[in-house]
This record gives structure tokens, sequence and C-alpha cells, in this order.
């Protein structure tokens, strides 16, 4: 998938009122993810450090300038679309592609977008967006020095914690 070039329905099953100001010369597309970046302004969902997602665009929005408009976004359970995900992904982590895609694959810049709550197709399934907990969930990923088991191990955990704090 590439990024959105205008709104989509996303369909979801829970919402809630949360608003955001958005970044200078930005248009955020009803339906897509929403990140909040490093100066704590709304963008559209893409992988980076310091990127969080919050939600899901409840409308379109451009601001000219940092904060002259806001986004509202809900956060629940949305179906989005997956670049290839499986049935045995059910409970993990996803990670963001663009504003309207996600997958499990761990990167460099990864961000995370919620956990995989229902697995529909290799293409699409729903995912648990934010929580009462809040929207941050861990970022450590097992990797390098660690023995494959203890790779295994560390991020099983880290899944559950992240499982609970996204408030499942």
């Amino acid at each position: 998938m590439t990024a959105a070039t205008e709104d989509i329905n996303t369909r979801r099953k829970e919402q809630g009122d949360y608003s955001y100001p958005v970044a200078a010369s930005t248009t955020i597309y009803l339906g897509t993810l929403v990140c909040i970046d490093s100066n704590g302004y709304a963008i559209p969902a893409a992988q980076g450090a310091s990127n969080t997602v919050v939600g899901v665009a409840r409308e379109q929005v451009t601001a000219v300038a940092a904060g002259s408009e806001r986004v509202m976004v809900d956060r629940g359970v949305f179906l989005l679309a997956c670049t290839a995900i499986t049935q045995a992904m059910v409970g993990r982590t996803m990670f963001v592609v663009d504003d309207q895609t996600v997958d499990d694959a761990v990167g460099a810049n990864s961000t995370k977008a919620g956990v995989l709550e229902e697995y529909v197709s290799a293409t699409s399934g729903w995912v648990r967006i934010g929580g009462p907990l809040g929207h941050g969930i861990t970022k450590v990923d097992a990797g390098g020095s660690y023995t494959s088991a203890e790779q295994d191990l560390l991020n099983e955990i880290k899944n559950v914690v992240n499982y609970y704090l996204l408030g499942n």
C-alpha cells in the first residue's frame, strides 16, 4: 500500500473524543492513522523513532501554521490494511508502514501502532489503537546480544506488557 491521497472510510468498533494540534503545512485525511511527532504536533502516521500513534482521524484537516488546526481522532479497534499478516500474529504488536497500513515487522525507526485483535486476511486485520492507560507502549525489542531463546522470551514479555497497556 501507499500513503492515502484521499479520504478513506476506516471502520471502527469503539470511539472516543481526542484532538491534537496539527503540524504546519500538513494534511491529515479522514480515516488515516495519526501520530504525534517530536514537536508535539499531529502528523500522518509514519515510521520515526520519536513518533507516537494516538488514533485514527475522524475528519480531514489541513493546517497552514503549526497548531492553526486541530484533528479529532478516535481510539478503539479499527479494520486496517496490513502488508502481510497471519492468524498466528493475533495478540502481537503491529507497526506503522504508512498512514493507512500496519505490519508486524520491526525496523530501526519502527513506530508502534497497536495490537492485532482479529485476523481478517493477509492484508487486513482489526487493530486496537490506544487504550485506557494511554497510547504509550513498550519500545524495547530483543536483538543482537541475546540467544534466540532469550530473544523469544523477551519479545513475548513485551507483547504481554503491550497487550495490557493498550487496554485489552
